[in-house]
C-alpha cells in the first residue's frame, strides 16, 4: 500500500510508512483491517470480493469475481484515508468534513465516468461504476502479469529497445488522457502493468484531475518523490501534459538505470542528476537525451506534449516550433508535433517584404547569431525582402572590413605581390604602402557611397536600415534554443497567422 502522506510503496498489511512513519490504517492501533472480507458480496451478489489487491490514500483495491459474467474484475472502493467502517458502511475520518468527503466522492464517480468512456488498449478498462455503503465503486479488467517496478525488481534494467517500448505504450494512452483534460499526476514503474500476453496498460487513476492548459491551478498535493516534478509539490501552480511527461521520463528513466531520478525539489537546490547515459554508457546518446529533456526541472523547457517526447526517444531530434516569447517582437523555438522538421521548408513566409511590408521580389537568409556571434547556420530560412530593402539590408549588415578585403583591397595585394616578385623589391615594398593607403582611402568613400546609396532605398514604411529578422541561438547542452526577432511587428502577426498551430 501507498502512503498518503509521501506516496512510498509498503508492504501489505503494514502499519506504518517505512519512509514517514505515518500511520497506514485509521484502525492500526488494534490490528483490524479496513478492506472489506473475502466473500462480501455487492450490488445484491452480481460481484463477490475475493481478496485485497492493494491500499492507498484514496481508496482500496480488490480482486473480486463477477458472478453474472463469471469473470475476475478488480474493483476499486473509494476509501480515502483515515475513513472507518461501521459494518461495511464507510464513516469519513473526523479529519475530513462531510463536504470535503461528499465532494471528493462526487470527484471519484466523475473519474469512473470519464475514464469508462475510454477504450484504448494501454488504459485499464472500467467495465461500470456504482454506489454502495456510502461510498463510490469502480469496475475494472483484472490484468495478470507484473508491473514495471517488478519487472525491474526481478530481472534488473530493462533493455533500452524494451523500455521504450513499453515507454511508447503508455505515452499513447497519456495522449488520450490528455486529449481528454485529464492528468493522470501519478506516472511510476509501480503503475503501468505488463500483462502475460505483453499488453502494457497503465492503471491507477486515483490521483486523476482534470487539467486547463497554460492555466494556473489549485490541486492537491499528492507526490512521489523522485517521479513528480517540482510544480507538483505546491497546491497552486501551473499544471499541463509537461506534468506527466516529467513522471514518464522519470519512469523510463528507472527502466534504463534501476533506479528513479533525484527528486525534483533536491535538483532544485542544486543536486546534480546524472544522464542515464553517464549511468549506463551503453544506453544510446538519443535516447538519454530525450530522457534528460522530459526530465527539465523548468516547465517551459520540457517536451509539451507526449508526442514531442515520443518523437525525440524514436529519432533522437528534438523537435521544434514556434510559440511566442516574452519579449515583444519576438518568437522562441519550442517542441512541437512530430514532421515538423526545422527547416525552412516548413515554415510559411509571408510574402511581402519584412522590411517594408511591400511585395517581395528577392529573399536574403535570415541572420543567425550563435550565443552572440554570427554563424553562417541560416536554419534554411529565407526571409522575403524586396528588391530596394535588400540593398540597404546588405549593406547595414557588412562592416567596412568586409567590404575592403571583399573588394579593392584584394586586387591591391594582388598588384603587390606581382612588384615584389617580379623582382623590384624596394619598388614592391614603396608600392605595397603606396597601395594600401590609396586602398583605404578609396575604399572608405566607395563604402560611405554604397552606404548612402543603400540607405536612399529607405522608405517611410521601412522598420530599419538593418536586417528585418534575426535569430539566435543558444546551447542547452547537445540541444540549442533558437528565437526568431522581428522588427515589423505586423509582419510577425502575418508569420504566425500563416504557421498556426505552430505558433501559440
Amino acid at each position: 500500500m501507498f502512503c498518503p502522506i509521501c506516496n512510498v510503496q509498503n508492504p501489505i498489511g503494514a502499519d506504518a510508512c517505512q519512509s514517514c512513519g505515518t500511520a497506514l490504517t485509521a484502525n492500526a492501533s488494534d490490528g483490524t483491517s479496513d478492506a472489506l472480507t473475502s466473500g462480501t458480496g455487492l450490488q445484491d451478489g452480481m460481484f463477490v470480493i475475493t481478496k485485497m489487491l492493494g491500499q492507498g490514500g484514496f481508496g482500496i483495491t480488490y480482486l473480486s469475481v463477477d458472478t453474472r459474467l463469471r469473470r475476475s474484475v478488480a474493483i476499486k472502493e473509494f476509501f480515502p484515508f483515515g475513513s472507518r467502517r461501521d459494518g461495511n458502511t464507510i464513516v469519513p475520518a473526523k479529519t475530513l468534513s462531510a463536504e470535503a468527503f461528499q465532494s471528493a466522492r462526487t470527484h471519484f464517480l466523475d473519474e469512473a465516468r470519464v475514464l469508462a468512456r475510454f477504450q484504448h488498449p494501454n488504459i485499464v478498462h472500467v467495465h461500470s461504476f456504482f454506489e454502495e455503503n456510502g461510498t463510490v465503486y469502480m469496475v475494472m479488467e483484472f490484468l495478470h502479469g507484473k508491473t514495471l517496478q517488478e519487472l525491474v525488481e526481478t530481472q534488473g534494467v530493462l533493455p533500452e529497445a524494451v523500455a521504450v517500448n513499453a515507454v511508447q505504450r503508455v505515452g499513447s494512452a497519456l495522449e488520450t488522457l490528455h486529449n481528454a483534460g485529464l492528468l493522470h499526476r501519478d506516472i511510476k514503474p509501480d503503475n503501468v502493468i505488463v500483462t502475460d500476453v505483453g499488453r502494457v496498460v497503465l492503471f491507477d487513476f486515483g490521483t486523476t484531475r482534470t487539467f486547463t492548459a497554460d492555466k494556473t491551478k489549485r490541486m492537491t498535493s499528492m507526490v512521489t518523490p523522485g517521479y513528480a516534478p517540482l510544480e507538483q509539490y505546491g497546491q497552486q501552480a501551473r499544471f499541463g501534459a509537461f506534468t506527466d511527461i516529467y513522471a514518464l521520463g522519470a519512469t523510463m528513466y528507472h527502466l534504463l538505470t534501476g533506479q528513479p531520478p533525484v527528486q525534483a525539489t533536491d535538483r532544485a537546490a542544486g543536486v546534480e542528476l546524472q544522464s542515464p547515459h553517464q549511468v549506463r554508457p551503453e544506453i544510446s546518446e538519443k535516447v538519454s537525451d530525450a530522457v534528460m529533456w522530459a526530465l527539465e526541472v523548468k516547465v517551459d523547457q520540457r517536451p509539451q506534449t507526449v508526442r514531442d517526447f515520443l518523437w525525440a526517444l524514436d529519432t533522437g531530434a528534438v523537435p521544434l516550433a514556434l510559440v511566442s516569447d516574452a519579449a515583444a517582437g519576438s518568437l522562441s523555438i519550442a517542441s512541437q508535433q512530430p514532421g515538423q522538421k526545422f527547416a525552412g521548408d516548413t515554415l510559411a513566409w509571408p510574402q511581402q517584404c519584412a522590411c517594408c511590408g511591400g511585395p517581395s521580389d528577392s529573399a536574403l537568409p535570415v541572420i543567425y547569431l550563435s550565443q552572440g556571434k554570427v554563424t553562417k547556420d541560416t536554419r534554411g530560412w529565407l526571409v522575403p525582402y524586396c528588391s530596394d530593402c535588400v540593398q540597404h539590408v546588405e549593406a547595414a549588415r557588412t562592416g567596412f572590413f568586409s567590404f575592403l578585403f571583399n573588394g579593392s583591397m584584394v586586387k591591391y595585394l594582388i598588384l603587390c605581390f606581382v612588384a615584389i616578385f617580379g623582382g623590384c623589391f624596394s619598388i614592391g615594398i614603396s608600392l605595397w604602402i603606396a597601395l594600401v593607403l590609396w586602398a583605404f582611402v578609396s575604399s572608405g568613400i566607395a563604402f560611405q557611397q554604397k552606404r548612402k546609396a543603400a540607405e536612399a532605398k529607405l522608405k517611410p514604411s521601412c522598420c530599419d536600415a538593418a536586417p528585418a529578422v534575426t535569430c539566435i541561438g543558444v546551447k542547452h547542452g547537445r540541444r540549442t534554443a533558437y528565437t526568431l526577432h522581428f522588427k515589423n511587428s505586423h509582419y510577425e502577426t502575418v508569420f504566425k497567422g500563416l504557421n498556426a498551430p505552430k505558433v501559440q
